[in-house]
């Protein structure tokens, strides 16, 4: 295994680079750290792996030997210094693995699949609150998420430790208009929820079995007037 020790490594500088949305933007990857985010990411086939880095320790310690040979059949696989480890990683503590791979993409269409229900962050600003509701979405089976503007950056680290791997396990779009959003929607006949406060129906007297779409809006102002306006029923 070829070892890296500079800082000037291109592979270390992209992987820091990564560490931003700019950069994540730029450059069209992301960087998972840790082994259980590694782990799950590895569980999606069809997800393309670029490299990995990890460090001495951590291949020496042997408890996650599956999830280094895993990753050595998905990638070019690079040693590298606790340093610079801890240099590019996003967590105080790093535990010494992380890889950079290819965001899938997906257009509106695709979160819609053969039976629609679609989740909608509408301007969700916390990463933990967005990465919980594209795992609950993706639990749930739902067909695809959608984020307005104003949202977080799902490959923001805190948000991809909060999906637990589910942000590569099921079609997202990011900065969707609410008017395109909704345009959609009724052309494809689906009912479009919202869920505020002062519903008029509990979520439990709605039947989800048919094509729908639930917009859930920010913690602080809820939904947006603008997609509020649109809604056909609150719940």
């Amino acid at each position: 295994m070829q070892q890296i020790t500079s800082r000037q490594n291109q592979y270390v500088k992209t992987a820091r680079l990564l560490k931003t949305r700019k950069g994540r933007l730029k450059e069209g990857k992301v960087l998972l750290e840790g082994v259980r985010l590694v782990d799950d990411a590895l569980l999606v086939g069809n997800l393309h792996f670029c490299w990995a880095l990890v460090t001495k320790e951590f291949l020496d310690s042997g408890q996650h030997q599956g999830v280094a040979r895993r990753l050595q059949t998905r990638c070019p696989v690079f040693m590298i210094t606790q340093d610079l480890m801890e240099d590019i990683a996003d967590t105080q503590q790093p535990q010494g693995i992380a890889a950079v791979v290819e965001p899938p993409e997906y257009d509106l269409e695709a979160c819609l699949g053969s039976h629609p229900l679609i989740l909608i962050g509408d301007r969700i600003a916390d990463p933990g609150n967005a990465g919980t509701i594209i795992r609950t979405a993706a639990a749930a089976r739902a067909s695809g998420v959608v984020f307005t503007p104003g949202s977080v950056d799902l490959y923001n680290p805190k948000c991809l430790r909060a999906s637990m791997g589910a942000v590569f396990r099921i079609p997202i779009c990011q900065e969707v208009a609410p008017a395109a959003l909704v345009s959609l929607l009724q052309e494809h006949g689906i009912t479009l929820y919202g869920a505020t406060g002062q519903g008029a129906s509990y979520y439990t007297e709605v039947d989800f079995r048919q094509a729908v779409a639930i917009a859930l809006g920010s913690e602080a102002f809820g939904l947006s007037p603008q997609l509020e306006s649109m809604v056909a029923e609150r719940v």
